[in-house]
Parts: C-alpha cells; structure tokens; sequence
C-alpha cells in the first residue's frame, strides 16, 4: 500500500489541507479524520479499518470520480452535491449582549405651568408636577409615579403607579409586584390593575427572533458566488464551495416579501431559486410560547384616585406556534361571580397574509354568553388590508366589563392601502361600532399624499372623514415645504361641517438640533398665533408656549429634569426616561466619550460622564478618545459594548494607567543607527517595543534613576543606559540621541 500526500481540489474547490492518501492498485482512501475537511459529510458506515487507522475507500462513494496528478502532487476530486456537507449562514447580525444594571437611584420631574394676563384669561392659573422616583439594582427595578396639582385652593397629589420588577434575561421573563397591565391576545381588552403578574418578556431579549423565519437552500456543483436579493435589493453577497448552501434568518420586512437567491459559477453560469415569504409578528414561530398571568385587584378612578381598587380577579393566557403557520391561543379569566374564556387561532395563508378567529364565551349574572372574533390581514408593497370583526350577543361580557371600562360593544374596522409609486398612496379606512343600549355608528375617512420635487422637498396631502351616524364631515387639504437641513414649512386649508379654516406652521431645529422651535398662525372662527420652543439640553429639558386667540393671550411653560444618584455621586440631566451609563475614566477629567460613534460629551473634574438615551437589552457602543489622556498614561481599550437594563443604569469603566515612558533615540559608535524593526526591551520587562526609523523607539515602564534599554536584531545587539526625565503629563518627554554599544 502506497502513502501520498496530495492538494486536494473537490469539484473544481480547493480544499485547505493536504491530503492524506493510501493507494493500493486502482483504490485510493483517504484518512477518515480529513475527510470533512475535504468538504464531504462523513458517515460512520463508510469508515474502514486500515492497520491502526481510519481511512475512508473512495470507491465507496457512489457516483465519486478522481484523477490524480503526480507532477503536481494534487488530486481532482468529482462528487455529487449530495454527499457534500452542508455550508450554513445566518444572516441575522444581532448578537447578544449581557445586559446588567447597577445600584443606584432616579428621581425625575416635569414641572408644567400655565397662566393668562386679565380676568378673562385664555388659561387658569396652575402648576402641576409629574415624579417618577426609582430605584434599580442588579436584581430588580423598583418604580413609583405621582402626580401634584396646584390650582388655586384645589391642590391634591395622586400617586399614579407603584410596582418592583424582577426580570430573568436568560429565560426571557419577568415578575411584576404592584401596578400594572394585563396581558393577552390581541382580542382582549386589557385593565389596569395592582398584584402580581409573571409573563413572557421578548424585549429583554432583542436578539431572539420570535416570528418564523425565511431560509433558503440550494445544491451548488462548482465554486460560486452567492447573491441574495430581497424585494429587488441585494441584501448578501459571499463565495460558497461545492455542497448544500442554507441560508437562515433571512432579512424580510413585514409583509409580503420576494427573496431570489443567485448563484453564478466561474464560467458565468447562472442559477436562481425564489422563494415568496409571508412575515408577520402575529406568528410564533414553531416551537416559541408566550404567556402571561395575573392576579390582583382592578385600579378603579385612574389619575383621580391613589387606592381606588375593585374586587380580586385572576387572568392569564397562552401562546404557542404549532408550526410556522399556525399559532394558537388561548385565554381564561375569572372574578366573583363571573367567568370567561377564549380559544383563538392566528393562520398564515400563503404568501396572502393571515387569518385571525377566537371563539369567547362568559358566565356572569347576566347568563351565559357567547361572542366571536375574525380578522384578516395582507401588507404588500403595492397594496394592504386589513380587517377585524368583534361581535358579543346580549349577555356575554369580558373582564374589562365587569369594572368600570366601558361595556363590551360590537365592532368593526377596515383599512386599505395602495401605493401608486412616484405617483403617491392613498389609504381608506372604516370604523363600525354598536352597543346594547345604543344605535350604531361608523366613520369612513380617506387620504392621499404624495412627495414631489428634488429629493421630496415638497409634500400634499389630501384627507377627509364622514360621520354616516350623525352625518358630520369634514376635509383637509395641506401642503408641506422642507427648507435648509431642518426646516419645514406648512400649509392647510380644512373644512368641517361647511366651516372653512386656514393655518400655517413653520418649524424647525437649531442649536446642535436641540432647540425645536414653532411658529403657527390659522384663521377661521377666531383668529390665533402662537410661537413656542423646546430646548433640549444636558442637564435640563425646556419647553415654551405663548398663545393669542382672538383677544385672549396664554402662556405654558415646562421644566424636565433628572436626579440620579449612582457610584457615590450625584447627577443632574435631561428627563432619564430608559437605560442609561455612567461613563468612568480612571479619574481622567476632559476626556471626550461617544455614544454609536456621536460625541455626547467630556468627562469632569472625577472623570465621569453621564450618557443617556441607551437602548436597553442591546448593545450601545460607547468609546472614549485616547488622544485626551496624559502623554504618559496607558489604556487598554477604548470602546465597550454595554447593555442597560430598562430603566436602570450601569457603570462602563475605562481603566487607564499611568508610567512613565519616553522617545528615545538610539546611535551607534559609527554615527548610525540600529536597523529600523529592531527589538527594544527595557531593563527586565518582557514586554518589547520596535525600534522605528532614525533609531527612535517608545520605551514605556521607565523607573526612577538609572534604566538600561537593550535593542536587539538578528545579526547583532547593543545596549544603553540613561536616566529617567523628569515626569510630563503635557508631552511624550525625549531622551538622546544615546550611544548604543554591543
């Protein structure tokens, strides 16, 4: 038996190895253990025992041909796609991220104003407060909300919400105590309520996709080059070897979606397969549940009352995706003297869109009750619809119904869309509803838009609604104008019930785009103008408004601001409303810090810096400018990925360290200097340096008093010795020109 070594080349693809070959006579095998390498799928049944190894005989694969070149030392392997192994590619690029929050604290106010000159004022005088206090850690998030008004001898506080969350990231669920929402399928209405709700929580997990997915997958003979189109736009491109090629969570939008993959060989040779793709967050994809229950006392006189609550009740609900076409659900709610429950089901139809039921039965005081739901929904890129019906008879009621929500009423709701290119959209829709107690009654509305001119400056609009219950209309014509870089101009001329009004805006933004600024004038039943702005600072957010109708002027005004007390040190920013970081660099004050590459500011005399406006759960990119440090200082990174829990914060620590370095500058005896790359060590480091051009080399690490710098370089070495320069926080300090002798 016969040992080669061969470069091996499968289908005309080079194979990065070298192969490792056992002949006898005309068979060839190959070693087991290189037998994936050479792009093939291995099967334990084709492996032979050869003395003391694992080879794999050739000739054993059926429809498998080769040549072997001995000049060239190679072998060209021909093979079928089939016994290839599979080349698997996702195309989603979210990766995840470990989100964290630290200890720390927030209180966040909104201040809101109002006052008119006279007796006869457009305002009454007032002052108002809005507090959201909370408190995070790493293991929950704890939140309470109020509301103070001052209006004149009426002054009350109304706490609004109070609750602790605890999330668990990994499993994607959270624990709410105190107030909060329920939950379910989009057929239940929900209520506010205070207890305990544990429920499946997506959003603490961006990075898992919860809709079924596109995949696609082809046999490829030769060497190509892949290029997948989605919607008409390339989207992916990328070589591929012999063998089965997947691609996976392929890039869709919501909707209907075409995706054609393109594979063309080196010969020019072109194949396509297309896949039409229905996409829609409807859709569990298979395998994936969602789930919510809940347990708690309904929150009765909102905004009017503190601890307005009713009597216990008990909700939950379950989703799972059968497949990636079908979902199911289901639904249970109960409370004294009432019960109800809910089976539903959402079904993609193709590349047509979905189709959305439940069946909902009760049993109350009123007797037992049925009622239904239907919807169906298509979105395309030229042409969208959608559509609900809910119908109750006369004793069914849900939960929200048995509180103070308004009664549970038949309803109707249609909508159409369709894009007509260049030439604009317009969009139609329709709204039916009717209660026991009281006769139907339905708006339809209408609007057309469309962008004109260079880069879509210029923008009109048409729209209009019709009341076909009390038989009240109306209509609005507007046109837009962009202007500079943030500048926008309006126009419209409304009519309603035969009334005609006319108003114009002007807008825009200054300042860095943190100051939004507004001017509006309209006529009609009372002539009106009005100026105001909204600055949005660092430290404060600020919003005023003057307003003059008729013979009447009023005044707003609006003050936001955050208090956040994290790392033994207090904040002060614009209202804090989600994830937030604590930027610290080791002390070092003035250092500019970038959020998503976007200068967001310096740090201070502590070297730190506040950053809002983190989007929690993912990654936010936060960098620091190396070039703001002390010469002699050292950093070991300069961006971090960070992921802030909702509305929590966390400390992103930059270490920096200082030592004393210098340029020093390196000559031999004869004048020159050791050659450029040289090997630059200091003293009993291991750490090493390179010797530049015109013998100067950064030497980091140097100590007080004497140090010895060693260069060294494959046809020699030498060495020098110098004194530590006094220490500079300014400059890299020099030393030299040093004589470096063997």
């Amino acid at each position: 038996m016969i040992a080669l070594l061969l470069e091996v080349r499968v289908n005309g693809w080079v194979a990065p190895m070298i192969g490792h070959f056992r002949q006898q006579g005309a068979r060839l095998a190959i070693r087991a253990d290189q037998f994936e390498d050479a792009g093939f799928r291995r099967k334990e049944e084709i492996v032979s025992e050869i003395g003391d190894g694992r080879w794999i005989w050739l000739d054993r694969l059926p429809g498998v041909t080769w040549m072997v070149d001995t000049h060239a030392q190679s072998i060209a392997i021909t093979a079928p796609p089939s016994l290839l192994r599979e080349s698997a590619y996702s195309l989603d690029s979210r990766r995840p991220v470990q989100s964290r929050s630290d200890w720390g604290a927030v209180l966040s106010y909104d201040l809101y104003g109002q006052w008119s000159p006279g007796s006869r004022g457009l305002y009454a005088p007032g002052l108002s407060a809005n507090f959201d206090a909370r408190i995070f850690s790493p293991h929950f998030t704890a939140t309470s909300t109020g509301l103070l008004s001052l209006r004149g001898s009426r002054n009350h506080y109304v706490r609004l919400e109070s609750s602790i969350v605890f999330d668990k990231v990994d499993s994607s669920e959270s624990l709410r105590l105190g107030d909060g929402y329920t939950s379910g399928p989009g057929w239940v209405r929900t209520i506010r309520f205070g207890g305990i709700q544990w429920a499946r929580n997506f959003g603490l997990r961006p990075d898992i996709v919860t809709s079924p997915v596109a995949r696609l997958s082809r046999e490829v003979a030769v060497p190509s080059t892949l290029d997948l189109f989605v919607n008409g736009i390339r989207s992916y491109s990328r070589a591929v070897s012999p063998g089965t090629v997947r691609l996976d969570d392929l890039p869709v939008a919501t909707g209907s979606n075409r995706i054609q993959m393109v594979l063309t060989d080196e010969a020019g040779r072109r194949k396509e397969v297309s896949l039409p793709f229905y996409a829609s967050s409807r859709l569990l994809a298979e395998g994936m549940t969602d789930f919510n229950i809940e347990a708690g006392l309904p929150r009765l006189s909102y905004g009017d009352s503190s601890n307005d609550y009713g009597r216990l009740f008990v909700s939950g609900s379950i989703s799972s995706g059968v497949s990636d076409r079908l979902t199911l659900r289901g639904y249970a709610a109960g409370t004294g003297g009432y019960g109800g429950v809910g089976v539903g089901a959402t079904v993609k139809v193709g590349v047509l869109g979905l189709v959305d039921g439940a069946l909902l039965a009760s049993e109350g005081t009123a007797g037992a009750g049925l009622g239904y739901y239907v919807g169906i929904e298509h979105v395309g890129r030229s042409f969208s619809l959608s559509g609900a019906y809910t119908h109750g008879d006369s004793r069914y009621r849900d939960l929200a119904g048995m509180f103070d929500a308004a009664a549970f009423v038949d309803q109707a709701r249609a909508s159409l869309g369709f894009g007509l290119g260049e030439a604009g959209n317009v969009n139609l829709a329709y709204v039916w509803t009717r209660s026991n107690r009281e006769a139907a009654s339905g708006i339809v509305s209408a609007t057309y838009r469309v962008e004109m001119g260079r880069r879509h400056r210029i923008g009109l609009s048409l729209s209009g609604y019709a009341d076909t219950h009390e038989g009240g209309w109306g209509a609005l014509l507007s046109l837009s104008v962009r202007f500079g870089r943030h500048g926008q101009a309006y126009s419209q001329q409304s009519w309603r019930d035969g009334r005609l009004e006319s108003s114009v805006q002007v807008n825009g933004q200054s300042g860095d785009q943190r100051l939004n600024w507004q001017v509006e004038g309209s006529r009609g039943r009372s002539d009106a103008l009005a100026v105001q702005g909204n600055w949005r600072g660092s430290a404060l957010g600020l919003y005023g408004r003057i307003d003059h109708i008729g013979s009447m002027t009023g005044v707003q005004g609006d003050l936001r601001q955050s208090l956040i007390f994290m790392g033994d040190q207090l904040f002060v920013s614009r209202i804090v409303d989600n994830g937030f970081t604590v930027v610290d660099v080791s002390g070092q004050p003035g250092v500019r810090v970038s959020l998503e590459n976007r200068l967001v500011g310096r740090t201070d005399a502590t070297g730190r810096l506040l950053v809002p406006g983190l989007q929690p759960y993912v990654g936010n990119r936060i960098s620091v400018n190396p070039l703001d440090l002390p010469a002699n200082a050292e950093i070991r990174q300069t961006e971090q990925l960070v992921a802030p829990r909702a509305g929590g914060g966390l400390v992103t620590r930059f270490s920096v360290s200082e030592e004393r370095s210098a340029l020093v500058t390196l000559v031999t005896r004869e004048g020159g200097h050791p050659p450029a790359g040289s090997r630059v060590t200091l003293g009993d480091r291991e750490s090493a340096t390179v010797l530049g051009y015109d013998g100067k080399a950064y030497v980091p690490g140097i100590v007080s008093g004497r140090n010895r710098v060693m260069v060294a370089w494959p046809e020699g070495a030498c060495a020098a010795i110098f004194d530590a320069p006094p220490p500079s926080r300014e400059k890299l300090p020099q030393v030299g020109p040093l004589i470096c002798a063997p």
